[in-house]
């Protein structure tokens, strides 16, 4: 997170109606879900989800919180994010309302 470096995730979802697969994604956020599972609060990159297909309005918003005991991969790419004020509150909607999403947070990013 520190670096704003994109990573690749592998995500595997056994009780959800979530297909398991790599993920691209930008992490801006670690901490806990309110139902205390921990979790990373993550944009997602690519278009690997079924609700980003199913056509619906708000398909565009790609936030993601994945549990980190259903990642079984991680890696860093040499590609980094942006996280100016201008690009996140224009690239990246609604980043503070997910904030207060969460349950708790130990880290996150605050756009400069």
């Amino acid at each position: 997170m520190d670096n704003r470096i994109v990573n690749i995730i592998y995500y595997s979802d056994p009780t959800a109606d979530v297909k398991s697969g790599y993920r691209t994604v930008e992490i801006y956020a670690y901490g806990v879900s309110k139902a205390g599972n921990p979790v990373i609060l993550c944009w997602l990159r690519n278009d690997f989800s079924k609700s980003l297909r199913s056509g619906k309005p708000h398909d565009a918003v790609k936030w993601r919180m994945y549990r980190l005991d259903r990642i079984t991969s991680f890696q860093n790419t040499i590609q980094k994010f942006d996280t100016s004020k201008e690009f996140v509150s224009r690239e990246r909607p609604k980043l503070n309302l997910l904030y207060r999403n969460m349950g708790g947070i130990y880290k996150k990013i605050i756009p400069n």
